[in-house]
């Protein structure tokens, strides 16, 4: 061989710029890139469920109070209502009855009232014309029958005696109607409020389904919830459902979103911590689970356009490993998710 080609540089572009030597080098440099990333770059470790939107409290629970058929029924699921507004106006001829027969009672009391009135009136006006007579009588005889005029005396003081005792009845009588018809008026209006079952804070309404509709509930029947209004409160519980076997990663404190079902042309995802984890399961048809809270704000917009109720998957995040560590467990079979 001819050693002058050594120096060419045509033998050293074949010998080292081949298809090995080509490959080779990027390869490399990737895997060393791939084993920096494995050890530095965290994976969230995540358990995901399905969760719904949940108060933070119940202001009321609302119950029927009558067993009469219901007139007015404003009960409106996610409803927003103020205090004193009438939710449930019931039919109670009962009431009307009671305050007929009441105004009748009080109107035949005041009639007799005034009967014996016009009869005091009336004695007493005989009483007096009698006593003119015998004043007149005992001016003729010039005095001379003094016991005459003590008998008169005496029977003038009888005379007013009973007249005062008569006043005192009378008065007696009068108040003993005013306090009757007070207490029946007292009775009426406690009638009246059963008659109807009104919102005893601001809030917003959440309806059981299997009372909707229905014109005839029986007295005590939990008909409804008064939940705290979103728009006000800007604070929701994310609810969810857990597995017994993820249920031993969660603890208080652990970071959960909640991503909704797309309401209306915007994709809503509310972030909360975990604030109550169960103690006792719940058994459902898939087995036993765990119930989980989650304390989340909302901001003003979100506040208007979410409701209680609505459903979404939530990811709650138990914990931070490197790629390495995720992967290395995963293999081992270690708390793979």
């Amino acid at each position: 061989m001819n050693p002058n080609l050594f120096k060419s540089a045509e033998f050293y572009r074949r010998r080292y710029h081949n298809f090995a030597t080509v490959l080779i080098i990027p390869l490399v440099c990737l895997l060393v890139f791939l084993f920096i990333f494995l050890l530095f770059a965290k994976k969230e470790v995540t358990v995901l469920s399905d969760g719904e939107i949940s108060p933070i409290k119940v202001i009321d629970v609302i119950q029927s109070k009558s067993d009469y058929p219901i007139f007015e029924n404003n009960l409106t699921d996610n409803h927003a209502v103020k205090k004193g507004d009438v939710l449930i106006q019931y039919v109670n001829p009962a009431a009307n009855t009671r305050q007929g027969g009441n105004n009748q009672n009080q109107n035949q009391s005041q009639n007799k009232q005034n009967k014996n009135q016009q009869q005091n009136n009336k004695n007493q006006k005989n009483g007096n014309q009698g006593q003119k007579n015998q004043n007149q009588n005992q001016n003729k005889k010039d005095q001379k029958n003094n016991n005459q005029s003590q008998q008169n005396k005496q029977g003038q003081k009888k005379t007013n005696q009973s007249q005062n005792q008569q006043n005192k009845n009378q008065n007696k009588n009068q108040s003993q109607n005013k306090q009757n018809g007070n207490q029946n008026q007292n009775n009426w209006n406690q009638n009246n409020q059963n008659d109807k079952v009104t919102a005893s804070q601001d809030g917003v309404i959440h309806t059981n389904p299997k009372y909707e509709g229905e014109n005839l509930i029986p007295r005590g029947t939990k008909i409804a919830q008064l939940y705290p209004d979103i728009n006000k409160t800007r604070q929701v519980l994310i609810t969810y459902y857990v597995s017994s076997k993820d249920v031993t990663r969660l603890k208080q404190g652990q970071k959960t979103r909640l991503a909704l079902t797309k309401v209306g042309n915007d994709q809503i995802s509310i972030r909360g911590k975990i604030n109550s984890i169960a103690s006792a399961a719940t058994t459902t048809k898939k087995g036993n689970v765990f119930k989980v809270t989650a304390k989340a704000k909302v901001s003003k917009k979100d506040s208007q356009t979410i409701k209680y109720g609505l459903q979404g998957k939530t990811i709650t995040v138990v914990e931070k490993k490197t790629f390495f560590d995720y992967y290395k467990d995963k293999l081992l079979n270690k708390n793979q998710k």
